[in-house]
């Protein structure tokens, strides 16, 4: 076993939705412990991200609905590191609908991308894996995968018909994705893990939330502050290193205590 249990180096990892936020952030946290790093996303914008990554790297544009895409995207990532050992599945689509309006098209849309992609992104590096017997599989879930919004926190009218309901469906399917594939494929040594983030809010979300909501979730968070996107790479290289040897179907909550009321 190595001596630092945290070290990465000789890994490769891929990480989808890696050109901003939680992505860009677990990416360079990998890279920065020595992991070999291919970034991708549905968008070819990757410049702030590559630049805060070492030569070890590669990015390029991947739409995780298409198998296709997933299998070339794997094969890709193995031409030019020779495996994938750590696959990353943090892409996401979140959309606040109207309830009784919202096209039937727009729900499974956040669905497939959440749900879909990830399970199409672990089917494709598990040959790998289960060949070498070691591999880590990290989907990012969310707390509202566990727990309900509660609406007041971002409008000021409850009866405003204004949801996430596709979102928190999909992220909890995540969460027993996460359990099922871990129990399957757990024997052949791949660990698969969830990460369950609460208010990470990156630079998007700052434009986004004004300084009332801010307060207002800042107010329900035990910790009494938001996270920083950088405060998931702890739980992203542990889950990625031999310090989680034994760890497999878990869901690691990293939300300031958001869950624990």
């Amino acid at each position: 076993m190595k001596k630092n249990l945290f070290d990465l180096t000789g890994r490769t990892a891929i990480v989808t939705g890696g050109r901003r936020g939680l992505g860009q952030a677990m990416a360079k946290g990998l890279n920065d412990y020595g992991a070999n790093v291919a970034v991708v996303a549905r968008t070819d914008e990757f410049d702030e991200t590559m630049s805060m990554l070492n030569k070890n790297s590669m990015a390029f544009t991947v739409d995780i609905k298409k198998d296709e895409q997933v299998r070339d995207m794997v094969k890709r990532v193995e031409d030019r590191f020779g495996a994938v050992d750590i696959m990353v599945n943090n892409a996401g689509l979140s959309l606040w609908q109207d309830t009784f309006k919202m096209p039937a098209e727009e729900f499974t849309d956040v669905v497939d991308t959440n749900i879909l992609g990830t399970f199409l992104c672990s089917r494709s590096v598990y040959p790998g894996m289960k060949k070498r017997k070691w591999g880590r599989i990290i989907n990012i879930a969310s707390v509202y995968g566990m727990v309900g919004i509660d609406k007041s926190l971002y409008v000021d009218n409850m009866n405003k018909s204004f949801d996430l309901h596709s979102y928190t469906a999909s992220k909890g399917g995540v969460i027993n994705l996460t359990r099922d594939l871990a129990n399957y494929w757990g024997r052949f040594g791949i660990n698969v893990n969830a990460i369950s983030p609460g208010m990470m809010v990156t630079k998007l979300q700052r434009k986004l939330f004004d300084k009332e909501v801010l307060k207002k979730l800042e107010k329900r968070i035990p910790m009494n502050r938001v996270g920083d996107p950088s405060e998931l790479v702890g739980a992203a290289v542990f889950l990625s290193s031999e310090a989680s040897s034994y760890v497999n179907g878990c869901n690691l909550v990293v939300d300031g205590g958001w869950v624990c009321w």
